[in-house]
């Protein structure tokens, strides 16, 4: 908090009755989790049981779905098959000296030597496309630039 946020939120009191829906909705979440998570827990535990598990199945309105979703991911990490991919990459000089990097952007004809996510997956390709750029001069025909914002990425 700070003091602006709290003058704004002093200025603008509102009625403690235009948050009864609210509290009455909380309340009622509260009690279908409770009922849903001690009746689905206790069937769960003793499905369980005739299986031969002997621990505890803890169900829940939230924690079910959200375990799903980490088993699914989990199952796709194991079923993953690692492909190699291509990327050029070369250094570009100018007349002054100055050195750029540069990362080669297929062009739509190459897409029969790419995968779904723009990779490109023929060595011959980018071999191909390095022998034709080694040593050979160029001309700057655009230059675009841009501010961006890039969040971290998540693990």
């Amino acid at each position: 908090m700070n003091p602006s946020a709290i003058k704004k939120s002093l200025s603008n009191l509102r009625n403690n009755t235009d948050f009864v829906p609210l509290a009455t909705s909380a309340l009622a979440r509260a009690r279908a989790d409770w009922l849903y998570g001690i009746n689905m827990t206790r069937l769960c535990t003793l499905q369980g049981q005739k299986s031969g598990y002997s621990g505890v199945l803890s169900i829940g309105r939230v924690q079910t779905p959200i375990l799903g979703l980490v088993v699914h991911r989990d199952q796709e990490i194991e079923k993953f098959i690692p492909k190699p991919f291509y990327e050029v990459f070369i250094t570009l000089a100018t007349a002054k000296k100055e050195q750029y990097q540069a990362k080669w952007k297929p062009s739509e004809a190459c897409s029969p030597y790419m995968d779904e996510d723009g990779r490109v997956l023929s060595k011959k390709l980018a071999q191909n496309v390095v022998n034709r750029v080694t040593g050979k001069k160029g001309t700057v025909t655009l230059v675009k630039t841009e501010n961006k914002k890039q969040p971290p990425s998540s693990l």
